[in-house]
């Protein structure tokens, strides 16, 4: 064997290798790779700047609803007999039964419309008869083609063999059928289509309609990213990698943008006029509604600059999801240079029914997505640890919910971005102040600003918590209960909730298998997640649930 420099061996491989790993110079602006190594792609970071990958996308979340088609099916006999399905006097004839199926779909349609729930929107409803034993085609089914692309659920009924009809439509239109006979279930889903029977779920319909509700808002999430060096980013190497695939099967869609087009946004909204009143506006009204404000308003404002940009970019790319790796954006100096911090951004985008991640972690962000569509409140994210009380670092004292076992580990997930509309998009925002993160300086005030809500004081205690895995096939979960919090008085990302988990030791060491940053969302709603998963082909883990 030839022999090798080992020092030349050695030196070459970490020249690859930092390469290899930190991505092409030219579209990486913090890169320390070779010059002679711009042909090298990133291994852990895939996605760069440019990058985009179509699907989902649009206004937020919380307005996404189910379009709802009903169907009824009238079987007219063409006369009058007697035999094993017709055994009480052979039926009324032809054209009694014509009548009386029509008023039937009149009362139907009418009372469906009624107590249709706030998260459908009913499509035409269409009324078919046919006659004994015709084998129905997609081209008896016209009036079923203007809205099929638009189309979240058939709602079929009607008399004897209305199944049959429910199999037929969700074989050729590929759509959710909802049918009262489970013949039309089992048929559908031996063929890898989705029927549903409405009885099956504790809420019947209006659940249905809830879950499918949370799928469709969660398969329309497209991601705006931003990054120089590539996504995954440095500090969440956990993170989902295959943008691909979370196309291929769920529609997600991704775009992923540099900082400097984040620079650029923000510097056109600082030379317009309107846009700096807009900017100013918020910022009023973010403090006159805080319970207290503990930083100077004008360094508040560099914050919202911020969000208001991040806003327009999503508009921009038709995007209704927002991460930035704020380790790198930190190294890039320009949350130094504009005096300001992504976390105020993530809290109102969360309140809007945007996700909205920290650290560039798309695990975190698709779990906070699938949570905020069931539960349609906002969802908290942060790291997750076992804790023991005064177990700190240098974080104020603890504050407890009166009556609450301090002994023993307990589960913190924290990070500075807890959203006013965590007990509903619907209600009342929870109070807050506003803190900043950054401390003053010699004639530099305090920066970053960021909200503080008192969890000892929100009266529901249970929560849900998940993540996704980084192949984004499986989601663990577990409940707890608020019990305290951390960081309500001081700086730097040190807010967080206290829970009481069950074997919390045991739940961290699953988070082995999926990462660090767990989505916690207000309510229990393992029961939903259960249903949800199942819809989207997903695994579940559940942690003593």
């Amino acid at each position: 064997m030839k022999n090798v420099n080992r020092r030349n061996f050695l030196g070459g491989f970490g020249a690859a290798a930092s390469c290899s790993l930190i991505g092409d110079p030219a579209l990486c602006q913090n890169s320390t790779a070779e010059p002679d190594c711009t042909h090298c792609r990133s291994i852990i970071n895939p996605y760069q700047p440019g990058a985009a990958i179509a699907g989902g996308g649009g206004a937020s979340p919380r307005d996404v609803k189910i379009n709802v088609k009903p169907v009824y099916y009238a079987l007219i006999h063409s006369g009058v007999w007697e035999g094993p399905c017709r055994y009480t006097g052979g039926g009324p004839g032809p054209e009694a039964e014509r009548a009386q199926n029509r008023n039937a779909f009149n009362r139907w349609v009418a009372n469906f419309k009624k107590t249709l729930p706030p998260d459908a929107t009913m499509l035409d409803p269409v009324y078919y008869e046919f006659p004994e034993f015709v084998k129905i085609t997609r081209a008896d089914l016209t009036q079923l083609e203007a809205d099929k692309d638009q189309v979240d659920l058939y709602v079929v009924t009607g008399t004897n063999l209305s199944q049959y009809l429910a199999s037929v439509i969700g074989e050729i239109y590929k759509r959710p059928v909802d049918h009262r006979h489970r013949d039309n279930t089992a048929y559908l889903r031996s063929r890898g289509l989705e029927g549903y029977h409405a009885n099956d779920y504790d809420g019947g319909f209006t659940e249905l309609v809830s879950l499918l509700r949370a799928r469709k808002a969660f398969q329309q999430m497209k991601m705006l990213l931003i990054t120089n060096i590539g996504i995954p980013g440095y500090p969440v190497t956990s993170a989902v990698r295959d943008f691909q695939d979370l196309k291929n099967r769920f529609g997600i869609g991704a775009v992923v943008i540099s900082f400097q087009e984040l620079s650029d946004e923000r510097d056109r909204i600082l030379a317009d006029k309107d846009s700096m009143e807009a900017v100013q506006g918020v910022t009023d009204a973010l403090c006159r509604n805080a319970q207290a404000v503990h930083m100077d308003r004008k360094m508040l404002m560099g914050d919202i600059l911020v969000y208001q940009s991040v806003k327009n970019l999503m508009r921009k790319h038709n995007c209704n999801a927002f991460s930035i790796e704020c380790f790198e954006w930190c190294g890039s100096r320009q949350p130094d240079r504009w005096k300001a911090n992504p976390c105020l951004t993530h809290s109102l985008n969360i309140d809007e029914g945007y996700p909205s991640a920290c650290e560039g972690d798309l695990c975190a962000l698709l779990a906070q997505s699938l949570l905020m569509a069931v539960a349609k409140r906002s969802a908290y994210i942060g790291n997750c640890n076992v804790t023991a009380q005064g177990r700190k670092r240098d974080w104020d004292t603890e504050r407890w919910v009166d009556g609450a076992d301090r002994q023993g580990e307990k589960l913190w997930v924290g990070h500075n971005v807890p959203g006013r509309k965590m007990l509903g998009f619907g209600g009342p925002e929870l109070p807050y102040e506003i803190r900043d993160f950054i401390a003053p300086k010699e004639n530099v005030p305090g920066w970053g600003g960021s909200l503080k809500i008192d969890l000892t004081q929100i009266r529901e205690r249970a929560v849900t918590i998940g993540r996704f895995n980084p192949l984004a096939t499986r989601v663990l979960v577990t409940k707890g209960e608020v019990i305290g919090m951390r960081g309500f008085d001081t700086r730097g990302c040190s807010f967080g909730a206290i829970m009481n988990v069950e074997d919390p030791t045991g739940f961290t060491r699953k988070c082995s298998n999926y990462g660090t940053h767990f989505a916690l969302v207000y309510g229990d709603w393992t029961r939903e997640l259960r249903h949800v998963a199942e819809m989207l082909k997903i695994d579940i883990e559940f942690h003593n649930v």
